[in-house]
């Protein structure tokens, strides 16, 4: 099993208000498609979004990848939660970390960081194609992508 962590502001929509004022996501679509052809794939939300909203809830606002969904990360800051999650977790062979704000993960940290302008998000054809050659199994090496 691969998966994808997923932030909400500036990966699903233009990054900017607090949580739950960009609803319905503008870019979900966009991960579906790019999804669509990995059924390994499941998500994991570190967004801050989780602090703030049931799990019902952020179901419904992941809708049309809400099938994928295997939970949240913990309360707390978002790179101790993601290897919290990961240590708990030994069937996840590979792991990706969707972030606008990369700066929170220290150099060498163990999961890919692909990083989102928080403006364009997943809707930016260079994270589309960078996301894709991960999904095919083709990453870039080394830790965040700057």
């Amino acid at each position: 099993m691969r998966v994808v962590f997923l932030d909400f502001d500036g990966v699903l929509h233009s990054a900017g208000g607090p949580p739950g004022t960009s609803l319905p996501f503008e870019w979900t679509h966009v991960l579906a498609a790019l999804l669509e052809p990995f059924a390994d794939i499941r998500i994991v939300i570190h967004s801050s979004w989780r602090e703030h909203f049931s799990a019902p809830e952020l179901i419904e606002f992941l809708q049309p990848v809400a099938s994928r969904l295997m939970g949240a990360v913990d309360a707390g800051p978002k790179p101790s939660a993601i290897k919290r999650f990961l240590h708990e977790h030994p069937d996840v062979a590979d792991a990706l970390i969707l972030d606008d704000q990369v700066d929170e993960y220290a150099s060498g940290f163990p999961v890919t960081v692909l990083e989102c302008d928080p403006r364009t998000g997943i809707s930016s054809n260079e994270v589309q194609h960078r996301l894709r050659d991960w999904l095919l199994g083709h990453p870039s090496q080394g830790g965040a992508e700057h």
